[in-house]
């Protein structure tokens, strides 16, 4: 996979983490609570754009 970035937000008591693929520019995000630690945001976050990815092959 090409690169894959991550921007992290904090809106309130809650977290936005978005994944974006380098080569396709395409972008998905998961929310949560602000708790919730940055690795297990991003790793919920590469899993989310692995689906997406897939389902949009087929």
């Amino acid at each position: 996979m090409n690169e894959v970035y991550f921007e992290h937000h904090t809106i309130g008591i809650y977290f936005k983490t978005i994944a974006i693929h380098g080569g396709t520019g395409l972008e998905v995000s998961v929310s949560g609570p602000k708790q919730t630690p940055q690795n297990r945001r991003e790793d919920l976050a590469l899993k989310k754009l692995i689906y997406v990815m897939n389902k949009n092959k087929n």
